[in-house]
């Protein structure tokens, strides 16, 4: 009996199977890795994302990059016109004469080497016309000009006076030998006008004596000049293109200091022309002319007895044309441009822009 239900229970044991454990995989489990076309899509919006990325930053710094050469530009050409304009307006003022002389007194420049063209202050202004690179500008110069012109462009010459406030005093009396008036700095090596409303001295004194705030002007006058007359300081400027070191165009002035500054870098030519009163000489405008074409008559402010002359200041204003460029090339393709009347291709991807203005001889003009 005991070995039946052993029997049994050993049968019962060994039909007892344990049912298997499933386990279902979770997703993360599952994924071992990224397929090769997972992949390549992967790279391929990384990439597209990294040039949309690439292209904006570019387009953005060539956009800035635009700008700020086109605000160089604009910047220059607001420059070059209050340069220009400015000492273009006051050449030829020389005092209470203003250059507009009457035949009843004498206009005397004494100054040395006043044939040439930094002292010939009998020219308000004066140019030469597509100069040929010579370091003279193609003028008679007593000092050439450094770094010279380049070949092609032109040259104005403005002569100016400075008003300093002053004025020849009463006592002592003026002489031929001695003139006083207040002491605002003048020196010996300056250039001088002394004017009345009918005559002017321009001279380069023989010496200044200062005592206190008393300057004592020595020199030989041909005559004592009248009490009251105004006292200024002559100066000439020389406008031209030139080539830095580096090897780039600007615009450059030459003082009576004997040394050319570059006053903007990018200025390619400069082309004038100027108003002629040839008919009735009544101060208007007749035509234009470049330099070439102007006479020495014209030019003069002091020939056939000023302003009241039959054929003198007929120069009463100056019309100029510059071409200015960016510092680097920006574009891609080269400029189409229109200056001095003609159709000109670029020969770089520089920005150009064409300034042009027209200024009236203050002196020379009702």
């Amino acid at each position: 009996m005991n070995v039946s239900r052993h029997m049994n229970s050993s049968r019962n044991s060994a039909v007892r199977i344990p049912s298997p454990v499933v386990r279902i995989p979770s997703p993360r489990a599952a994924q071992q890795g990224l397929s090769l076309v997972e992949l390549m899509v992967a790279i391929a919006l990384g990439l597209f994302l990294s040039w949309g990325a690439i292209q904006a930053f570019l387009s953005g710094k060539q956009t800035y990059s635009t700008q700020q050469a086109l605000s160089r530009i604009q910047e220059n050409a607001r420059l070059v016109q209050e340069f220009l304009g400015f000492d273009i307006r006051s050449a030829g003022t020389y005092g209470c004469v203003s250059s507009e002389y009457v035949s009843s007194g004498p206009a005397s420049n004494l100054v040395p080497d006043s044939d040439k063209e930094e002292f010939n202050f009998g020219n308000s202004v004066f140019a030469t016309n597509k100069v040929s690179g010579d370091p003279s500008g193609d003028m008679d110069l007593l000092t050439p000009l450094d770094p010279a012109p380049v070949a092609g462009t032109d040259i104005l010459v403005v002569h100016t006076g400075t008003n300093l406030g002053l004025e020849v005093a009463a006592l002592p009396l003026p002489t031929t030998a001695q003139v006083r008036t207040n002491n605002l700095g003048l020196v010996a090596t300056d250039i001088l006008s002394i004017s009345d409303c009918t005559k002017n001295i321009i001279f380069i004194p023989t010496s200044i004596s200062v005592a206190g705030t008393v300057a004592t002007i020595n020199y030989a006058f041909p005559y004592a000049p009248v009490v009251g007359s105004s006292i200024m300081r002559l100066n000439t400027s020389i406008y031209y293109i030139g080539e830095n070191a580096a090897g780039r165009p600007g615009l450059y002035r030459r003082t009576l200091e004997g040394t050319s500054e570059e006053l903007l870098q990018g200025v390619e030519d400069m082309q004038l022309e100027f108003a002629l009163d040839d008919a009735g000489n009544d101060g208007q405008v007749d035509e234009y002319k470049t330099a070439d074409q102007v006479t020495a008559e014209q030019w003069e402010a002091w020939a056939a007895g000023g302003k009241f002359g039959a054929a003198s200041q007929n120069v009463t204003a100056v019309r100029y044309s510059l071409l200015l460029s960016s510092d680097q090339e920006l574009l891609e393709e080269p400029q189409e441009y229109t200056y001095n009347g003609n159709a000109v291709t670029a020969t770089d991807r520089r920005m150009y822009q064409v300034v042009n203005g027209t200024t009236g001889i203050r002196s020379r003009m009702n």
